[in-house]
C-alpha cells in the first residue's frame, strides 16, 4: 500500500483535528448537540421499535379508565358531576386497585350535595390521587402562593428539600391550578401533572420533579410509585443531567436502588410501551359501572383491577388535554402519566446520551476518517466515508433497542463536516505537492517521469541521494567534418532528425535527458526513479 508523504500526513491530522475541534466547540457553545432534527429521527426508529415489540415491557398492573362520549351519555349529562365522580369512587374502593389517580382537577365548588358525596367516596379510601396543574417556567421564578388549603398542605407537607449533586436546570413552578379545599383536605395524596413539550409539540420528556421556590414536588405518578414502596420522597437522590436515585430504604418494599436517568431539568424520557389503544389495558367508566352490576362479570373485573394502578382521565369528543407524541398525533395526555407507571413498574427507560459521549464518538469517528486518508488512494477513504451512513444507521437501532438514545443527526452531520472537509484537505495538499513537483522538474524530466513523481512524491529526498546509476555520453563521429561540409539549414534538419530519434530511444528505456551539447546527447539511466536494468 502506498501512503502520502510524512509531511501531508502531518497536515492531514492537523487540519482532522482542528475541524473537529472547532465542531465540537460549536456545538457546545450553541448547546445543540441534541436538536429537533435528531429528535424526529428518533421519533422514526422508536416508532419502528415499538412497531417490532422491541419497546419497553408492558405491566399488566396499569390500566386506563377512560370518561368518553359513551360515559357522558350515561350519566345523560354533559359534565362530568362530582355525585357521578363519587359512583366511580365507590366502585373502585370496593375492587381494591392500589392506587386511583385523577388526570382532572377539580378547582372550585359545585353542587353542595354531589361536593359532599365526592368528599365523602374519597375519605372512604386511601387510594386516591388528585393532582394539582402548575405553570412551568425554564428561569427562576417566585411562586405565586394563594389562601387555600392545597398551598397550605403544600408548605407542611408536600414540599421537601431534596439532596442533589451537579449543575441542573430545574422547572420552576410560577402558578397552579389545584383541588377544591374540601377535596384537598379529603385526600393528601397528590403530585404534579405539568409537563412542557418540545418545540415541534410533541411530549417526548417529562418532568419527574419540579421546584416551588427552593423545595421540590414530584409528579403524582412518582408520588404513587413511593407510596406503593413506603419510600419517603425526600430519601430521593437527584444527580442532575444524569438520573434520579429511589434509594431501597429500611422497611420500604424496593429491593434495590432504583436509578431513572434523567436530563438536567430533571426530565425522564417518557417510555411508551404502545401506541394509544394498544398494549396497555383500558376501560371505559360506563362498562366498568355496568360490569360492577352484573354478577357474571364481577369476578373478572375483580381480577382486572384488585392490586393494580388506575388511571382516570376524560378523552371524550372536544377535550383540550391531548397531545401528539413520538408514536402518533392528538393522543390523551393521561396516557403520559400511565406510560410512566409502566416504566416504574417494569423499570424500562430510554437512557440519552450525554454530551461527553457524543463528543467521543464524533472525535473517534473522525479519528478513523483520518487513518482512511493515510494511504495515497482515495477509493479506501471515501469507501470508508460512504460506509459511515449505513453504520449510523445500524448503530442508532440497536442503541434504541437497548433502551439508549443516540443524537445521530448530530453526529452524522459532525462526520459529514470533518470528512468533507478532510477529504478537501487531501485534494488541496495533492495539487499543490504535484504543482510544485511539475514546476520543479518539467524543464528537465520528461512527462512520464514527472507524472510519476507526481504519483509518488516520496521518490524524491530533499539533500539527494546516493544511488548506482548508468550514464550514457554519445556523440556523432566526425561531426565537425560532416558539418564543415553541409550548408546550416540542411545541418540543423539532420541535427534534429539525430536528436529525436535518439531521444526517443532513451525515453523509451526509461533514461532522461540530461542535456544536448551540439551532436551530443547527455542521457542518466537509474534515476530518479529506480530502474532495475539500468545498465
Amino acid at each position: 500500500m502506498k501512503l502520502r508523504s510524512k509531511k501531508n500526513i502531518l497536515k492531514i491530522l492537523g487540519i482532522n483535528v482542528s475541524i473537529t475541534i472547532i465542531l465540537l466547540s460549536l456545538l457546545t457553545i450553541f448547546d445543540i448537540y441534541w436538536n429537533s432534527f435528531d429528535n424526529k429521527i428518533i421519533d422514526r426508529f422508536y416508532s419502528y421499535i415499538i412497531s417490532g415489540k422491541k419497546g419497553p415491557e408492558i405491566s399488566d398492573r396499569v390500566i386506563l379508565l377512560n370518561i368518553s362520549d359513551a360515559t357522558y351519555d350515561y350519566f345523560q349529562n354533559n359534565i362530568l358531576d362530582r355525585k357521578d365522580v363519587a359512583t366511580i369512587n365507590s366502585i373502585l374502593s370496593d375492587l381494591s386497585p392500589e392506587a386511583v389517580m385523577y388526570d382532572v382537577i377539580f378547582p372550585r365548588a359545585s353542587n353542595k350535595h354531589s361536593d359532599s358525596l365526592l368528599v365523602v367516596s374519597l375519605q372512604a379510601s386511601d387510594i386516591f390521587y388528585l393532582p394539582a396543574g402548575f405553570e412551568l417556567s425554564t428561569e427562576r421564578k417566585i411562586f405565586g402562593w394563594e389562601d387555600c388549603a392545597f398551598h397550605e398542605l403544600m408548605k407542611a407537607e408536600y414540599l421537601k428539600q431534596l439532596p442533589e449533586s451537579g449543575e441542573g436546570k430545574p422547572f420552576y413552578a410560577k402558578r397552579s391550578i389545584v383541588q377544591f379545599d374540601d377535596f384537598a383536605y379529603s385526600t393528601k395524596k397528590t403530585g404534579h401533572i405539568s409537563s412542557i413539550p418540545d418545540a415541534d409539540g410533541v411530549y417526548r420528556r417529562y418532568p419527574l420533579i419540579i421546584k416551588v421556590d427552593s423545595l421540590f414536588f414530584p409528579t403524582v405518578t412518582l408520588s404513587i410509585f413511593l407510596d406503593y414502596n413506603e419510600i419517603p420522597f425526600d430519601s430521593v437522590f437527584i444527580d442532575w443531567g444524569k438520573s434520579i436515585t429511589i434509594h431501597a430504604v429500611e422497611g420500604g418494599y424496593l429491593d434495590k436502588d432504583l436509578i431513572i436517568p434523567i436530563d438536567k431539568q430533571g426530565n425522564v424520557f417518557i417510555p411508551y410501551p404502545e401506541h394509544w389503544g394498544r398494549g396497555i389495558k383500558m376501560i371505559e367508566v360506563n362498562d366498568l359501572i355496568n360490569y360492577y352490576k352484573d354478577p357474571d362479570y364481577y369476578d373478572d373485573l375483580l381480577d382486572m383491577m384488585e392490586g393494580n394502578f388506575i388511571f382516570v382521565g376524560d378523552i371524550s369528543t372536544g377535550i383540550s388535554d391531548i397531545g401528539n407524541t413520538p408514536l402518533e398525533e392528538n393522543v390523551p395526555l393521561v396516557f403520559i402519566h400511565a406510560s410512566l407507571m409502566n416504566s416504574f413498574l417494569t423499570q424500562n427507560y430510554y437512557q440519552a446520551w450525554n454530551v461527553e459521549n457524543v463528543f467521543i464518538m464524533i472525535f473517534i469517528l473522525g479519528i478513523i476518517l483520518f487513518i482512511a486518508s493515510i494511504p495515497k488512494s482515495n477509493i479506501s477513504y471515501i469507501s470508508l466515508f460512504l460506509l459511515m451512513i449505513p453504520f449510523l444507521i445500524i448503530f442508532t437501532y440497536l442503541q434504541i433497542s437497548n433502551f439508549q438514545l443516540f443524537p445521530v443527526f448530530t453526529v452524522g452531520v459532525s462526520v459529514f463536516i470533518i470528512g468533507v472537509g478532510t477529504l478537501l484537505a487531501i485534494q488541496v495538499l495533492t495539487q499543490k505537492e504535484g504543482a510544485f513537483i511539475k514546476e520543479a522538474f518539467s524543464k528537465y524530466l520528461p512527462h512520464n517521469v514527472v507524472d510519476e513523481l507526481i504519483k509518488q512524491p516520496e521518490k524524491l529526498q530533499l539533500g539527494g541521494e546516493e544511488k548506482t546509476v548508468s550514464i550514457l555520453f554519445s556523440d556523432i563521429v566526425g561531426f565537425t567534418s560532416i558539418s564543415e561540409r553541409m550548408n546550416p539549414k540542411e545541418l540543423v534538419k539532420l541535427l534534429n532528425e539525430y536528436l529525436t530519434e535518439m531521444t526517443t530511444i532513451v525515453l523509451d528505456e526509461g533514461g532522461i535527458i540530461d542535456k544536448y551539447i551540439g551532436d551530443a546527447i547527455l542521457a542518466e539511466f537509474g534515476a530518479p526513479l529506480q530502474l532495475d536494468n539500468h545498465a
